[in-house]
């Protein structure tokens, strides 16, 4: 029983070290991905043109492809969460100052 708890304990900091160690942007890349998800479900393609071109503007044009797949991923989470969530779409204009400081924190990251 004891070793049960004790394990238990540990999965929240094994969460905890693997997102402090995850490569700089990720976080930012995969909710950015996320709401891109929710504008695609939504129809909103203001929001979805804007996040992809300011993404590619920032990210690093390498033939690395771990900021695409983070981003696809995380769109196709934010998409199916909110198709089967039946949650309303939120505004556009709502959305824009989430969207402009994950950019903001993106280029901190990035150092760009």
């Amino acid at each position: 029983m004891k070793k049960a708890i004790f394990v238990c304990a540990l999965i929240p900091l094994s969460f905890a070290v693997s997102a402090s160690a995850a490569p700089a942007g990720n976080l930012e890349v995969t909710e950015l991905g996320k709401i891109s998800g929710v504008a695609l479900a939504c129809r909103q393609s203001t929001t979805m043109d804007r996040i992809t071109e300011e993404k590619d503007r920032i990210l690093p044009q390498t033939t690395d492809t771990t900021y695409d797949e983070i981003f696809k991923n995380a769109l196709q989470q934010g998409l199916i969460q909110h198709q089967t969530s039946n949650a309303a779409c939120p505004d556009e204009a709502a959305v824009k100052p989430r969207v402009d400081e994950l950019f903001k924190q993106l280029r901190q990251a990035l150092r760009r």
